[in-house]
């Protein structure tokens, strides 16, 4: 299964790097069609598939709505509401989303040049019929790094992807592969039973991710998050 057609972030658009990260985990070039598909799940489940070309599209600024629930309509620059009906009605009605969600948590930052990621495979077990790697990336800067859990079916090669973002627990990034916290959070675990790829990854000052938001540049701390999950 790949996912990213459906996701609707274009293999060709990855990151290099990004594709060299899941080439590094899985250890076998002749799969690299899945870590191209795996890398796109995750950075669309990140809401990295923003891009530039796309919110270039409408006008900077989005119509305000007055509530946010109804995802059945869209509305017009000059504010008149209007059904979604095709494809590029959404495609405009995500547009909104995106920006008003950028409003909101500060922009999403677009290097000139991405940071390498430099992955290391800090650990690594297996049991279960699973195999966890504990991974260390840097996102934007390369003296700082973020840690997540991989877990996948032992011999996994092209196999559907989820990213696994943890509640607001101190464990960080155990809790969703099930090693804290109570079995019903426990879901990246669960997924990867039922074989899929999960990447379970430290929100910023949680688990071992130590992070200062007063000393950083992002307006807030989630698109700090959503940066490093791209």
């Amino acid at each position: 299964m790949n996912l990213a057609g459906p996701i609707g972030v274009p293999q060709g658009k990855l990151r290099p790097d990004i594709a060299g990260l899941l080439d590094s985990v899985y250890g076998t070039s002749g799969a690299m069609k899945s870590h191209r598909s795996l890398s796109a799940a995750l950075v669309a489940l990140a809401v990295s598939a923003v891009t530039g070309s796309s919110v270039s599209k409408i006008a900077a600024e989005a119509p305000a709505y007055v509530e946010h629930q109804d995802l059945s309509y869209v509305l017009d620059a000059d504010g008149a509401r209007r059904p979604i009906r095709t494809v590029e009605d959404w495609q405009q009605r995500r547009t909104h989303i995106l920006l008003g969600m950028q409003e909101a948590m500060g922009p999403l930052p677009r290097a000139e040049r991405p940071t390498p990621l430099e992955l290391q495979v800090v650990e690594e077990s297996s049991a279960d019929g699973l195999v966890r790697r504990k991974l260390s990336y840097h996102t934007d800067r390369d003296d700082r790094c973020v840690t997540a859990w991989l877990l996948m079916p032992k011999g996994a090669r092209q196999l559907p992807a989820v990213l696994c973002l943890h509640q607001t627990a101190d464990e960080g990034k155990d809790h969703p592969i099930g090693l804290a916290g109570r079995p019903s959070l426990h879901y990246a675990l669960e997924l990867a039973k039922r074989g899929y790829v999960t990447l379970s990854p430290d929100y910023p000052s949680f688990g071992e991710y130590k992070y200062d938001f007063d000393a950083d540049e992002y307006e807030s701390g989630s698109m700090k998050a959503i940066y490093d999950n791209m």
